[in-house]
This record gives C-alpha cells, sequence and structure tokens, in this order.
C-alpha cells in the first residue's frame, strides 16, 4: 500500500503532532505502568513483616476485628478487605462517605499483628501510571491514551510500504537522524500490538466515567438507575435509608458468596454503606483468563444473593472483561507480567526516539527556542523516570514502607526536570539511578520479582551511564 503524495504529507503531520504532544505524558504512563504489572509483589517486598509471613490468610472477621480496634469506622462509609497472594497478612481499609481513606492497616490474624496499610510504593507507582493524584489524572491519561492510537495508526500508514524491508534495520553508526529513526521504526512495529492493546484498553478504561456519565444525561435522560441496570443487568444501587443496622459477619458474607461461586480464589470483600440497612456487600474472587473477576452481591444484613456477574453477563460486562484481562496481564501465564514490562520500556524507547526524529528532521541545528526546550524537556523527563524510581525504590528498602513515596516520586522528578532545562547531567543522573536501584536490590535482599527487577534496573543504568560518559569523552 502507497500513500499519495498528498495523503502521506497529512498522516506524517498528524502522527508527529499527536506523538509529540502526547511524549512527555506517555512517558510516566509506561515506565510506571511496568510497575504496576508487579503491584502485589511490591507491597509484600516494601513490608518484611508481610514477606516473612506465609501461609493460609486466616478468618476475614478476626482481621476486622483487630483492624477497628482503637479505630472508628465512618458511617455511611465504606469497609474493604484484600488479599495478597505473597502473604498471609490481610489489608483492611476504611473509607468515608465522600471515598477518601479513613485509615488502613495489614492485618496477621495468627501472631495478631496490626501494621500501617497507608499509600507506600506501590500504590505510588500504580497512581502514577494513570495519574490518579489529582483531580481530572485520568481522564487526561485516557486522553492521552486516544492521542497514543492516533499516533500509532498513522505511524503504521507512513511506514506500511517499507515495514518487511525495514524490520530489522539498525544503522547505529550513522547521524542522529538516522540512527534515532531507524530504532523509532524497528521496536515500534514488534510494539504495535502491544500498543494498540494498551492504547485502546486504557482509553475506553480511563474514559468510561466520563462517557458513561454524558451517556445517561443523554440517552438515558438522567436516569442513572436504569443504565446501571442495563449494564450489569441488575441493579445492585440501593438509596441510603439512613437507618441504622448491624452488619453480618464478614466470614458469614464470604461463606454465602463462595456457595454462590463454588470454586475460585477470593480477593477482596467489600461493605458499603457501613452501617445503614441499605448496605451491599460486593465479594469478588478470581475469574478464567479474559473472563474478568467473578462478583457476587449480597445484602449485608441478610446475606441474601442480589446480583452474581457471572450468571449471565451482559455484552457490556463482556467487553470490560476482555479490557480488564488485555489490559491487567489477565491470561494465567506466570512469565507474560515480564514481557509486558519489557515492551512497556520499548515504548518509552519509541517516544524519545520519536522526538529527536522530530527535532532532527524540523530543526537539526536547534535554532528555535522551542527546539531547545522540547529536547531539554525530553531528556529531563527520559531521565527523570528511572531516578525518580530508583530514589522511591532505595528509600522503601532503607526505611521500609512510607505513605511519603508519592512525595519522593514527584519531587525527585521535578529535580531532574529543572536541572535538565538548565544543564546536562544525563550521565551523572544515570549514574545515580544505577546506585539506588543496587541500594534497593542490597538493602531488602530478596530473590522475589521486584528485587531482580531492581538489580536487572540497576544494570541497565550503568549500562546508560558508562556509555553516556564514553560518548561525552569523545
Amino acid at each position: 500500500m502507497k500513500l499519495s503524495p498528498r495523503s502521506f504529507v497529512i498522516e506524517w503531520e498528524l502522527h508527529a503532532w499527536s506523538g509529540v504532544l502526547a511524549s512527555l505524558l506517555l512517558l510516566p504512563v509506561f515506565f510506571f505502568g511496568a510497575f504496576s504489572l508487579f503491584h502485589g509483589p511490591l507491597e509484600v517486598w516494601e513490608r518484611p513483616e508481610l514477606h516473612a509471613a506465609r501461609g493460609a490468610p486466616g478468618s476475614l472477621s478476626a482481621a476486622f476485628e483487630l483492624a477497628r480496634q482503637g479505630r472508628a469506622v465512618p458511617a455511611g462509609g465504606r469497609v474493604a478487605v484484600r488479599l495478597n497472594p505473597g502473604t498471609r497478612f490481610i489489608r483492611v481499609e476504611a473509607l468515608d462517605a465522600d471515598w477518601a481513606l479513613a485509615w488502613a492497616v495489614w492485618v496477621d490474624v495468627e501472631s495478631r499483628t496490626v501494621i500501617d496499610g497507608r499509600h507506600g510504593l506501590a500504590d505510588a507507582l500504580y497512581r502514577l501510571h494513570f495519574f490518579d493524584f489529582f483531580t481530572g489524572g485520568t481522564q487526561l491519561a485516557g486522553l492521552i491514551a486516544v492521542m497514543l492510537l492516533v499516533a500509532t495508526v498513522s505511524g503504521l500508514l507512513i511506514q506500511l510500504r517499507n515495514l518487511w524491508r525495514e524490520r530489522w534495520q539498525l544503522r547505529v553508526s550513522q547521524r542522529l537522524r538516522v540512527w534515532s529513526g531507524d530504532l523509532h521504526k524497528v521496536l515500534g512495529v514488534f510494539t504495535l500490538p502491544f500498543v494498540v492493546v494498551l492504547g485502546w484498553s486504557g482509553a475506553v478504561l480511563c474514559l468510561a466515567g466520563l462517557v458513561g456519565q454524558l451517556v445517561i444525561s443523554t440517552a438515558f435522560h438522567g436516569d442513572e438507575a436504569r443504565a446501571r441496570a442495563l449494564y450489569r443487568g441488575a441493579t445492585t444501587e440501593r438509596a441510603l435509608t439512613n437507618v441504622p443496622a448491624a452488619m453480618l459477619e464478614l466470614d458469614v458474607l464470604e461463606r454465602a458468596a463462595h456457595a454462590d461461586v463454588g470454586d475460585g480464589r477470593l480477593r477482596q470483600l467489600d461493605v458499603r454503606p457501613w452501617g445503614d440497612s441499605s448496605a451491599v456487600a460486593r465479594v469478588t474472587y478470581e475469574g478464567a483468563p479474559l473472563q474478568g473477576s467473578r462478583v457476587v452481591f449480597l445484602d449485608a444484613v441478610s446475606a441474601a444473593v442480589l446480583h452474581t456477574s457471572h450468571a449471565a453477563p451482559t455484552p457490556s460486562q463482556r467487553l470490560e472483561n476482555v479490557l480488564f484481562g488485555l489490559h491487567f496481564v489477565n491470561f494465567g501465564l506466570p512469565l507474560l507480567p515480564w514481557l509486558y514490562a519489557v515492551l512497556s520500556l520499548a515504548v518509552c524507547v519509541v517516544v524519545v526516539t520519536g522526538n529527536l526524529v522530530w527535532l532532527e528532521r524540523r530543526d537539526a541545528q536547534r535554532a528555535r527556542r522551542s527546539s531547545r526546550w522540547l529536547e531539554r524537556l525530553t531528556t529531563g523527563f527520559a531521565v527523570a523516570m528511572p531516578v525518580s524510581a530508583s530514589a522511591a525504590f532505595a528509600v522503601s528498602a532503607l526505611r521500609g514502607s512510607q505513605p511519603g513515596a508519592m512525595a519522593v516520586l514527584l519531587a525527585s522528578i521535578v529535580v531532574v526536570v529543572v536541572s535538565s532545562l538548565v544543564r546536562r547531567f544525563t550521565a551523572r543522573w544515570f549514574a545515580i539511578a544505577a546506585v539506588l536501584f543496587m541500594v534497593a536490590a542490597v538493602g531488602r535482599l530478596s530473590l522475589s520479582s521486584v528485587g531482580v527487577v531492581s538489580a536487572l534496573l540497576a544494570c541497565g543504568c550503568a549500562w546508560v551511564a558508562r556509555r553516556l560518559f564514553l560518548q561525552e569523552k569523545l
């Protein structure tokens, strides 16, 4: 397929502009997305107490009673318990009526140990993946995903005629424009299916709330209950009655849900609004690959089954199950998260080389101030990703899980980006990242996936730093 000269120019400009406008925000999306794949192991790694406690988790009711000692459960809020397969500790958290976190703890029923469970490194990395740390961030991530799809499709169209011939072409000894263009095209081709799947599913998941409100206000004339009933096949939403009621024990609710589901490993149980006669318990079990989690909705006062997601899923639910399965690597294959992580880092290289190609084609001498700023910002964000992650990992390894992990990550990003605007310290920053990642690997000696990732990232940053130091000498 060969585009006409006019069509080629249009697709090229579309590819270039959509790519460069989304580039700086795509870097944290994919870089921190690689860490989000290991959220469960990260939670255990950053808390040594969790790593040492293996075995069956114990009673949910007992864990909740230990957790609530000295802590008030907000009336009308939400109580949730979650299991992590890497530890017997149970995470118990309470949110108020506005969904703000009131408290969170990890509980070991066997030893009656309770430790702080507020947002640590694992949660901070996960929230940075889709900008959940500020209002409107999730919607922004969805728009970035749409721009990524536009850049991907237009890039495929302009490269289609040379796709097979240049699939392995890497002229690393040539000038910057040539080797960066080759690397951009080769990695772009091999990450194409991954980018399409992640971009499409990410856009739908992040923009679902915004689009859903638009559909409800127009097609359903503001009738949210009817829209939810059509989506789920039944509605589990209840109006708050403000009538106090005693909640059944969590173990009782779990047994009632398990009797309906049959086999399945429990992932989470939450009750909301807590203490109200209208409270609904949502019990989630692991499902088959690409079929979504199996969820049972119960009356939290009587344990009567209100609805099950696995009995007769609607078309909307089937689509959502596929999206979640593709995006969150729900295939049941243990090595697939590692492949996703490698592809995520490869996409970061595609983004950086794409900006280099833009600069070399439009302003090779960097005569325009905008070109110089784009070059420095691209360098700053590319370097800030490993430096910020390594700093947060090192702090967590030396001090344990800290609620300030997000502050460490954001502060590191700001410092590196600002320093890149003033003067280039690229090689030195990568060397610092290598040292910090090694501190994390050595400070928390572990053969877990997180320890391996820390060691590999330390080696990778050290290799990049060495190459950059050698280039500076030349």
